[in-house]
């Protein structure tokens, strides 16, 4: 049953089994589903079509009826949480209850389990059906990504889209609202991720136009929100990535760095005893000073090259570097939206991927 259920998800998922990296073909025999896309189709395959060996290992299984039983057999890990109480907050403050430790958070890195699979097909059948279709297409997923940043107040949507300075864009971006603007902020990142699936597809000169119309939406109001930081910072990070450095540094090298860094999460979570017992936290695994940051140090130049030099922390480094920021950004058992997205933004510049850190906020009050 394990096993047919196993090769059965794998039917499911869009992507199915394919690993985007130079040496999965070579490695290819050792996955357990197959891994490359082979342009002689089935005369080079490395495993058998999934129908067939499923039904090698069970020739009796039932799809419908094994499903059924494995949403109670392998329950989430606690009872999913609603969002906390929304009156007089901002939405990046919402939060969820986070029961790991920080050791246990960090080894998420690279790990996809079945309860996200499970609300990853929630919130796609949650999405109205006109927003979904639009993500498969360029034009579609630009639009929305550049729609999720428009700001409520019709003259400061106006001076958004006229810095785009393409009316085709400006105008794609403008009729998608009406699809968006209803969707929590905690809905944003997997809208992204969904986006960023067509987008890295595209060709680069829109893929720069994107980028270039993210800024200029952004800079519009002269001013750069914490939210609108890690959007841009994110999509960069995957559609104009940059060489990979020598990864040889420890954090010991990189002090000033990692503290900007730390600094920067433990100030994105509205706790009520402010910034220091996180700071504390994460300073306390990553082995450097618990400093107050002021104002001038966490701007945006000063994160973007903090974050840049600690992509060349050496591997296990980068792992403590992470399990001290989850140190700082879970030290009152809660994770916000705001720090899941930093999260994932630092996971994805330093090439340790996150899976989404969000799943208990349900979808259904879309």
């Amino acid at each position: 049953d394990g096993i047919a259920g196993a090769l059965d998800q794998i039917r499911t998922s869009g992507a199915g089994t394919r690993i985007e990296n130079r040496y999965a073909e070579e490695m290819s025999l050792m996955f357990f589903g197959a891994a490359v896309v082979v342009r002689l189709a089935r005369l080079l395959d490395t495993h058998p079509p999934l129908d067939e060996r499923i039904r090698r290992v069970h020739p009796q299984f039932q799809r419908s009826e094994y499903r059924a039983k494995r949403v109670t057999a392998l329950p989430l890990e606690a009872p999913p949480s609603a969002p906390a109480e929304r009156k007089g907050r901002r939405a990046s403050d919402l939060s969820t209850a986070w029961g790991r430790t920080p050791g246990e958070s960090a080894a998420l890195v690279g790990t996809l389990d079945p309860g996200k699979v499970d609300f990853a097909a929630r919130l796609l059948a949650a999405l109205p059906e006109r927003l979904r279709e639009s993500l498969h297409s360029v034009q579609g997923a630009r639009a929305v990504m550049l729609a999720l940043l428009l700001a409520e107040p019709e003259e400061a949507v106006r001076a958004q889209l006229a810095a785009i300075g393409n009316p085709r864009i400006a105008e794609e971006a403008r009729a998608m609202t009406a699809l968006v603007r209803g969707l929590g902020l905690e809905f944003h990142l997997p809208l992204l991720d969904l986006a960023l699936v067509t987008l890295k597809a595209a060709p680069g000169d829109e893929k720069n136009e994107l980028l270039g119309a993210l800024e200029a939406v952004i800079g519009a109001d002269r001013r750069v929100s914490l939210h609108e930081f890690v959007v841009l910072t994110l999509v960069r990070s995957q559609l104009a990535p940059r060489p990979r450095p020598p990864e040889t540094k420890r954090i010991a090298d990189l002090k000033p760095q990692a503290a900007t860094l730390l600094a920067l999460v433990a100030h994105a979570g509205a706790r009520e005893a402010g910034p220091q017992a996180a700071l504390a936290a994460g300073a306390g695994v990553l082995g450097i000073p618990a400093e107050p940051a002021s104002g001038t140090q966490l701007n945006t130049r000063n994160v973007n090259e903090a974050l840049e030099a600690l992509r060349g922390l050496a591997p296990m480094e980068k792992g403590v570097l992470v399990k001290g920021l989850f140190a700082a950004v879970t030290v009152d058992g809660t994770i916000r939206v705001a720090e899941a997205g930093l999260m994932r933004l630092v996971g994805a510049v330093l090439d340790c991927p996150l899976p989404p850190l969000l799943d208990r906020l349900l979808p259904e009050p879309l």
